[in-house]
């Protein structure tokens, strides 16, 4: 996985008038993200998945699925949809426990 081109809007919340920046799910010579908005940005890392936390991925993949589940109002969301439109690296298994999570 690569940098992704920048889209016209936010991937999470689909607001085009706002400013996007690359949200790295992993650094280094292998960066991988994906665009958001600086509002979903940080609200991806609240809580737990600030990345001073040294496990800071799981949360953030939790807290991305929650607000893509309200954004996108998912009745029945599929994993791989997730991680495409997101570019997350191989976090299957933690975007499947969110959902079930996040599922009424």
């Amino acid at each position: 996985m690569e940098y992704q081109e920048r889209p016209d809007a936010c991937l999470l919340c689909e607001r085009s008038e706002t400013v996007l920046d690359f949200h790295h799910w992993r650094y280094g010579e292998n960066k991988v993200g994906c665009y958001l908005c600086r509002d979903c940005h940080d609200d991806v890392h609240r809580g737990e998945a600030k990345t001073e936390n040294p496990g800071w991925l799981v949360p953030c993949v939790e807290n991305l699925v929650s607000h893509h589940l309200e954004y996108h109002d998912n009745v029945d969301p599929e994993v791989d949809v997730i991680l495409d439109r997101y570019n997350l690296p191989n976090v299957g298994d933690v975007v499947s426990m969110a959902i079930e999570r996040e599922s009424p």
